[in-house]
C-alpha cells in the first residue's frame, strides 16, 4: 500500500500555476476518443466506481466551472452537468465501442457484486480538502483533492485496493473531480495564458470535501457526460 508520504511526493506537481506549454495549445490525442469537432460529446462507454457528492461540495465546484467557463470558454468543450460531478475511486474499463467493451463490464459488475456480498467494504467517511486545480495530461482541467492525513489515506486506499481485485489498474489512485474537457480543437496562446490567470486565482481558495461510502457507485456511462448509478457499494444501503 502507497504510504501517505508517497503520495505527497507523487503530487508535489499539482500546483497553483497551470502547468501547460506556452504557444498554441493542442489537446491530447485522448480528448478526440471522447469530444467530437464540434466539441459536444462523443459517444464513449464503460464502468466506473465512483463517491457521489453531497451538495454543498457541488454547488463549490459548480462555481468553479462557472468561472471557467464565464471568463475563458474558447479553452473547452460542452460544459459537464453538475449532476456528473463525482470523485472517481476507481476506472474499471472504457471504450468507444461498446460492443468491444460490453462483455468486460458485465465481468466487472459480477465481480463487484461478489465483493459487496463478502462485505469488504464498510460504512464511514473520509476527510478530504481541495489541493489545486491542474492540468490533466492535457485532456482536462481537474480539482485535485488531498485527504487531511495519513489516517484518511489509508482509509482511502484499503477502498482502492478492495476495487483491484475486480480489475488492476495501471496507475495509482490520484484523488480528483474533473471540471472540464478542452477543446477538441485547441486554443491560442493568448487564450492559453488568459487560462493560466484564471486558474491560479481560482487556486487561491480551498475548502474541504466529506467522501462517504453510503454515496460509493458502481456507475456505468454513455459518454463523459452521461453517467448512471446502477448500485451502491455498501450491502446496507
Amino acid at each position: 500500500m502507497e504510504t501517505f508520504e508517497s503520495f505527497l511526493d507523487r503530487t508535489a506537481y499539482q500546483q497553483p500555476r497551470l502547468l501547460i506549454a506556452p504557444g498554441y495549445f493542442t489537446p491530447d490525442e485522448r480528448v478526440k476518443h471522447k469530444v467530437k469537432p464540434d466539441n459536444s460529446f462523443r459517444a464513449f462507454f464503460g464502468d466506473t466506481t465512483v463517491f457521489d457528492l453531497d451538495d454543498d461540495a457541488k454547488n463549490q465546484i459548480s462555481a468553479l466551472q462557472n468561472a471557467l467557463y464565464e471568463q475563458i470558454p474558447e479553452c473547452f468543450c460542452a460544459k459537464l452537468s453538475p449532476a456528473t460531478l463525482h470523485m472517481t475511486l476507481h476506472d474499471l474499463s472504457a471504450s468507444s465501442k461498446l460492443e468491444e467493451i460490453a462483455p468486460e463490464v458485465f465481468a466487472n459488475e459480477i465481480k463487484l457484486l461478489t465483493i459487496i456480498r463478502s462485505q469488504l467494504l464498510s460504512a464511514q467517511t473520509i476527510r478530504m480538502k481541495s489541493n489545486c486545480i491542474f492540468n490533466c495530461v492535457d485532456t482536462s482541467l481537474v480539482l485535485a483533492l488531498r485527504p487531511e492525513n495519513a489516517g484518511e489515506w489509508h482509509k482511502l486506499q484499503k477502498l482502492y485496493e478492495a476495487i483491484e481485485q475486480v480489475k488492476a489498474c495501471p496507475y495509482p489512485l490520484t484523488p480528483h473531480i474533473t471540471l472540464a474537457y478542452y477543446n477538441y480543437n485547441g486554443f491560442s496562446a493568448a487564450a492559453a495564458e488568459k487560462l493560466s490567470s484564471v486558474i491560479y486565482e481560482l487556486n487561491q481558495q480551498d475548502f474541504a470535501v466529506t467522501l462517504n461510502t453510503k454515496k460509493l457507485y458502481y456507475q456505468k456511462f454513455t459518454d463523459m457526460n452521461a453517467y448512471f448509478k446502477i448500485f451502491p457499494l455498501l450491502a446496507e444501503c
